[in-house]
């Protein structure tokens, strides 16, 4: 009877081992997919900021292209001098 005990203890101790090892190391998954979830969260997150800041982006491009373009071809001064600029 007593060898029974001590099989069934030695039993529950392996078993309650066993628990807390992987309690304390977790699937090694799951860190990767804790990155993925939180990578997915931050693109949504990104993507509904950029369809609110949409109208002033799409400006900031177009008056970046505009100053390209007037330094490309330099706009003469009335007064006969070096060329101007819109852009500041």
């Amino acid at each position: 009877m007593e060898a029974f005990a001590t099989r069934r203890y030695l039993a529950a101790r392996a078993a309650l081992i066993t628990l807390l090892v992987r309690a304390r190391h977790p699937a090694r998954g799951q860190g990767l997919v804790e990155y993925a979830l939180i990578l997915g969260f931050m693109a949504l997150v990104v993507i509904v900021a950029l369809q609110f800041l949409q109208p002033a982006v799409i400006n900031t491009f177009v008056h970046v292209g505009n100053c390209l373009n007037a330094v490309q071809t330099p706009m003469p001064t009335p007064t006969g001098g070096g060329a101007t600029s819109p852009c500041h």
